[in-house]
Order: structure tokens, then sequence, then C-alpha cells
């Protein structure tokens, strides 16, 4: 990357002729080309939480994901995302509610106390008790409080539909088995400890009973030690010489904190950075010229796409599933790829995603953009007489009316809203613009959902198995069942799921439900999943691409 101090130089005097004279006052902490063995990671934000058991976004799960370890984990570098044993050595099934794991020996903390069935059992104990449990704590835990008294945010994952904590007991036998006795079934039960707060923590180094703060040090048994947190500057990692597995090739992590996308892409443009984290979609074709940059078409060469879910939400009490498939038909699908989502989305046949694998359902087909088929719809359930071809007697006619509620300051909802108006109105539905603030609009969402008739969302999972995706939505008792979903077969199927065990069976069961979910119920017009493209300097390798989305230092190297 030498080149790269005579392209600083060329930046910087561009920069500075365009205005943007203060890039170097903003990265100060960037060198002017990076160590052979320093990773540095542009990215937009730091870390909400250090706490596993209290973090619910993507930039603190970044930063946990390089210093904790789950007995389970995802294979990254393959882009099937298979499931794998890390700390768990092996694993057994005593029953559908009791599960034995034999946890891997030789083993510490980085603070060097040993990994072991008490000290695990400890780290599964205080899950729970952050988790309420015992129902000791009294409020949920906004960003960065780390208070007495608080819940963890991702307390609902470990929760079972009926509100029973998953975890009943966690039982140490003998110094290296623990036995997991659960509340009732949960087959997703090994997905669940894949997630950031099933991580194990080190009993010596962290609180029992609050959450590590951020000016404190977090405590794992994964590749690299953390180091310290700068707020709006850096997050600094050394690798951890004392790993039970091969050491990572790089030394030393940083994660620059650069929240302008503009300042980061341009970090990633003069060498400054290794690897960034959303970047101004303008400069990709600029990357792509540029030999000591590599950009990777994830979803373009492998067919799969991010697992977060767009889509348009329909109130399923409101409208029946005689004109929520008349709506489904009446959305111009590929104007809102090319046209709202830039190109830089994958069309959605069902809430779930190409990159979950085998339980997705490649041979369901969604509704597409069809308004003689939306109209035949309408005529062939009685609603109307008139001739498909009849434009202006469906302009004119009003068979339904729905608000389209939208948050005011998001562009993507207001673009979409006017559409979905125009697109709407050729079936004889009136849309009435329902633009609001953005805390009036998450009350609807969750709180009053009655309100609503249309709206533009989207959903993301915590974990690989679909039902952490299907199960908030369209759970009657989930506050995220926002088109307030209650069909009887689909509850039905999902307490099956639920109750199998067995991955492949499972997965059969998915695969029917989004079938069911594409092409009878329709209780949202299925938008698009995210394009995964990741952009790092050329001379990276066994960097993992993955739906994921997630960012892991350990595999790579540099040639």
């Amino acid at each position: 990357m030498e080149k790269k101090n005579v392209a600083i130089v060329v930046l910087i005097i561009a920069l500075v002729a365009s205005g943007v004279g203060n890039i170097i006052l903003i990265l100060p902490f960037l060198q002017p080309y990076v160590p052979i063995r320093t990773l540095i990671r542009g990215t937009g934000a730091g870390p909400h939480t250090l706490d596993p058991t209290n973090s619910w976004d993507s930039a603190s799960n970044d930063v946990l994901d390089q210093v904790f370890e789950g007995l389970f984990t995802y294979n990254l570098s393959d882009p099937e995302l298979p499931r794998y044993n890390l700390l768990a050595e092996s694993y057994f099934w005593q029953d559908t509610s009791t599960l034995q794991v034999k946890l891997v020996e030789d083993v510490v903390f980085h603070d060097d106390y040993p990994l072991n069935s008490t000290s695990a059992k400890w780290s599964f104990d205080r899950l729970n008790y952050m988790c309420n449990a015992s129902n000791e704590l009294n409020r949920v835990a906004p960003f960065n409080e780390t208070n007495e008294g608080a819940i963890g945010e991702p307390a609902s994952l470990y929760f079972l539909p009926n509100g029973t904590h998953i975890i009943n007991e966690v039982e140490a036998v003998g110094e290296y088995n623990i036995t997991f006795h659960l509340s009732a079934p949960f087959a997703p039960f090994l997905d669940l400890l894949c997630y950031e707060s099933s991580k194990l923590m080190s009993p010596l180094s962290t609180p029992a009973t609050r959450f590590v703060e951020l000016y404190e040090v977090p405590v794992g048994t994964g590749p690299f030690k953390f180091v310290s947190f700068t707020a709006n500057v850096e997050v600094r990692f050394v690798r951890n010489d004392n790993y039970w597995r091969q050491l990572a090739w790089m030394e030393e992590l940083i994660f620059a904190l650069i929240p302008s996308t503009t300042t980061r892409s341009n970090a990633m443009l003069s060498g400054q950075i290794d690897y960034v984290s959303g970047y101004s979609p303008s400069l990709i074709g600029t990357y792509r010229a540029d030999a000591d940059i590599h950009v990777e078409d994830f979803t373009d060469n492998t067919g799969k796409p991010g697992l977060s879910y767009y889509y348009l939400g329909m109130n399923n009490v409101l409208i029946n599933e005689t004109m929520r498939e008349a709506i489904s038909y009446a959305i111009n699908y590929t104007y809102i790829i090319k046209n709202i989502g830039n190109d830089l989305v994958f069309r959605a046949n069902s809430p779930i995603s190409p990159g979950y694998g085998a339980a997705y359902n490649a041979s369901v087909e969604a509704a597409n953009y069809n308004v003689t088929k939306a109209r035949q719809v309408m005529i062939d359930a009685g609603i109307t007489t008139l001739g498909v071809n009849d434009d202006s007697g469906w302009l004119s006619a009003e068979f339904l009316a729905v608000n389209y509620s939208y948050n005011t300051d998001n562009q993507i909802r207001a673009d979409i809203g006017t559409a979905a108006t125009q697109w709407l109105d050729q079936i004889g539905v009136r849309v009435i613009d329902d633009g609001i603030t953005w805390s009036a609009f998450l009350n609807k969402l969750y709180v009053f959902p009655n309100l609503l008739g249309i709206y533009w969302v989207g959903w993301g999972p915590d974990y690989l198995d679909p039902f952490n995706m299907l199960d908030p939505l369209f759970n009657p008792l989930s506050s995220a069942d926002s088109a307030q979903v209650d069909d009887a077969w689909l509850n039905s199927q999902m307490a099956t799921a639920l109750n199998t065990p067995d991955d492949t069976a499972r997965n059969n069961i998915y695969k029917l439900v989004q079938w069911y979910l594409a092409e009878k119920l329709r209780p949202h017009a299925f938008g698009y999943h995210p394009k995964i493209t990741t952009v790092h300097a050329a001379n990276l390798r066994g960097v993992p691409y993955n739906a994921m989305g997630n960012f892991e230092a350990y595999p790579i190297y540099r040639v």
C-alpha cells in the first residue's frame, strides 16, 4: 500500500479545493498507511454497551464479537452459514427440553480464569438474572445505562411465546459438563446460543448484578482482547496470545469511529483504513477502479442477500385477504428496487431471505406488479363489476380507504407513500397521507397498531433460525405484529416448529410457511432484502463475506 502515501497528498489537495479541508483533523488517530499486522476497520458508530447481555445493536455486537465466544457459532466464511461447535466440544439432547454440553478443555478467559462447568454456569445464571428471570429487576435499560435493577435490551429473546423464560436452570456436572434444563421445548435453542448475549463472560472480571460500563474492560475467551474505547474516536483491541485455537494473524485491531459517511469513504480511498463499513454508494465505481481496493459483490456472486426484510405492512383486521392480494399485485416492486433502492436491494418473496440457506424456499414466488391481475382478483371476489380495462372507472371508484403512516423525516418511507398512492388508486383504493413524527410512528407500530392502515418498515433477525424472524412479525402475542396477524394455521405451524428439534424437519415447516405467507395469506406486500457488497483493501485475504452482515477479524490476514 506504499503508493497510498502519494494518494493521500492528492486526496487532501482535492478535499481542500472542494471545501472539505478538515479531513486530517477528523482522522488524527489514523496513520498515513496501515501497518502490516494492524487491521483498521472504519465504521460509523462505537458501541452502546460493552456487556453482551445488554447488546442489541450492530455497533456493540461488532465489538463484542471480537472479544467473546459462545458454545456455538456460525461459519461466516461459508455462504451457507453452517452452525458449528465453538466452546462446546460436543452436545446431546437428552430429551426435547434437556441439553447436555461438554465444554472444550484447557480454555482460559483473558484474565486467565478457567473456562469450566462452574464458570459457564455462572455466565448463564447471570444472563438469566439480566433477563429478569427472577423478577427482581424493574426496568429495561436504555442504551448506555448500567445501573442496578436494569433489564438487558435483548431479554425478550430468552422467553417463550407464552412469556415463560426459556432457560429454567443450568446445572454444572463435573468439571467440563453443563446441562440446560429448558422450561419447555425450544427447537431453535442452539441458534439462540449463537447470539451475542449467550456468549461466556469471566466471573472474575464481570460484575454479577450490573452491566459492564463503557469505561471498563469486557473479558471473554475470544481471539482479541479489548483494550480501550474512546467515544467518537476508536475502539482498540490486541491479539490474545494465549488463545486456545490458532492465533489471529493480526496483532492489533482498531475500529476507527468516523460518523461522516463521506469522510469514512474517503479514508478508504486514501488507504488510512483497511475495511469500510457503510460507504457512499456513489464511490463504488471509484473503488472498483482502484487496484489497491477490492469490492466483493457477495449477493451478486452467490444469490444470497442480507437477512433483513423490508415490506409494506397491511392492517390484516382492516384489510381482508382478497384486498391484500389485490394490493400486493398493485405495487410496482421494480420501481421500488431501481428508483428507491437504487438497485442495491434484492426482491423479497417472503420474510425469509435466500441468505438463510437450507431454510429458504426457492420455489415460492410472491406477487409481482400486475394491475390487470389485481383488478381481476377484486372482480372475481364480487367487489365490483368494472371491466379490467376500464381505467377511468377504477380511478374514480373507492372500494377501500386506508391511512399510509410514516415518519416524515424518512425519505424512503415518504417516497414509497407517494408512489403507493398512485399505484393503489388504479384499483380503487384511496391512500390517506398520515405523515407523523418518529415517536408517533413507533407508538402506532408497537402500541396502537389498530390505528394503522398500510406502512413501510423493516425487520432483522438476531440469529439464523427463521423462527426468530417469523414469530415476532406474525405471533398475535408479539408487540412487533403491527399488521395484527392472527392466523390459526400459521400459529399451529409455528408451534409445531418450536417443538421440532431436527433442523431439516423444522426447515421444511418454515418452507411451507413461506409458501403460505406469499401465495395465500399475504399479510405484507413483500419488498426487499439488502444486497451485501463489501469493500476492503486488496491485500486482505480470508475476509468472511456473509449474509448476516457480521464482521469477524479473526480469519483475516494480509499478503
